[in-house]
């Protein structure tokens, strides 16, 4: 019972810590974090689109 209650503990704290750093380096790198993560988006609409051209092209 003491174990998992040791594991559980030195999780949420390592986990907590995990999370303040995430934030950090967010707040650092925001700039470069939307723009990467809207360019990410915008290339997946593409290739979605893409792919759904090709598809109704194969179709007709």
């Amino acid at each position: 019972m003491e174990k998992t209650g040791f594991l559980s503990h030195h999780f949420l704290t390592n986990h907590s810590y995990l999370f303040l750093f995430i934030r950090l380096a967010y707040k650092k790198k925001r700039i470069l974090l939307d723009h990467a993560l809207s360019g990410a988006i915008i290339r997946a609409a593409e290739k979605k689109e893409f792919r759904q051209k090709n598809f109704e092209g194969e179709s007709s």
